[in-house]
């Protein structure tokens, strides 16, 4: 009971401190009028819960591609204690979004990239996403997706784990890149990630259908319009950006969306 209950504690500690930094971005968003949205379980757990989801442990937000790009630009403007990492000022980040972090915490995370150089030390963040067009085709978003993989695999070349298990013929494309350029240095890695991330990331003001660079492999399941028009949704003790059309924005992402999952899937995906 009492491992239980300090396991609880932390976990409001962590979603305490994510909030803080939703706080401080969304209000230099609103400063400069960027678009943002808050998205994915944050987004369900303002719907659900008026805030966190209980067994959660992430904030996630999605921007434009344009103004994601300009957030980045004014990332500076932050507090002191917050840092942006991405692959633009990181050649070992892998990831194609950006993550938030405050420098000012220390924590073990399982499965999170480390921002710092002492790789003991793990840091609280949350998650930006940028919203990109996507190819109206089948085989144009399956080429989208094989850039995005092929971007994060390369700059992990020396890691044993990104080793494709039965691979499909886009897994053996990715695996194939991963071998021919894993030979050449670190730098030269990091821009040829830059390089086939930027060959992906499309404009969604020129397109029908959107979606975002997150973990899962990229499709364009969104209509461009579904995210036009925001509303303000209570999270904890302060409202934020969402979606007027969340209910099918969240059907979209969960389908029946309200349900609670099984006891046994109610635990932090990210923090142990």
């Amino acid at each position: 009971m009492n491992e239980q209950w300090n396991d609880a504690f932390i976990l409001k500690e962590i979603q305490q401190e994510e909030l803080k930094i939703l706080k401080e971005v969304a209000a230099m968003c609103e400063k400069h009028g960027l678009r943002y949205t808050i998205y994915c379980g944050t987004l369900l757990g303002a719907v659900r819960h008026h805030g966190f989801i209980p067994w959660d442990d992430d904030v996630d937000l999605a921007m434009p591609l344009q103004d994601y790009r300009k957030f980045l630009c004014l990332a500076d403007e932050l507090p002191s204690r917050y840092s942006v990492a991405n692959m633009d000022n990181s050649d070992h980040f892998p990831l194609a979004w950006s993550q938030v972090y405050d420098n000012q915490t220390d924590l073990t995370v399982e499965g999170s990239v480390r921002l710092t150089a002492n790789k003991e030390q793990s840091l609280v963040f949350i998650d930006i996403y940028p919203f990109i067009g996507a190819f109206s085709t089948r085989t144009g978003q399956m080429f989208q997706r094989t850039l995005l993989r092929i971007a994060y695999a390369v700059r992990l070349a020396d890691d044993k784990s990104i080793l494709l298990s039965k691979p499909d013929w886009m897994k053996t494309c990715v695996y194939l890149a991963i071998k021919l350029i894993s030979i050449f240095p670190l730098s030269f890695r990091a821009a040829f990630s830059r390089l086939c991330r930027n060959a992906a990331f499309l404009d969604p003001a020129k397109h029908k259908m959107i979606g975002t660079v997150d973990a899962a492999p990229f499709r364009g399941k969104y209509s461009v319009d579904d995210w036009k028009e925001m509303t303000k949704l209570q999270f904890e003790d302060s409202s934020f950006n969402a979606p007027v059309k969340y209910d099918l924005i969240l059907r979209i992402m969960y389908w029946d969306y309200m349900q609670l999952p099984s006891e046994n899937m109610r635990h932090p995906p990210h923090y142990k």
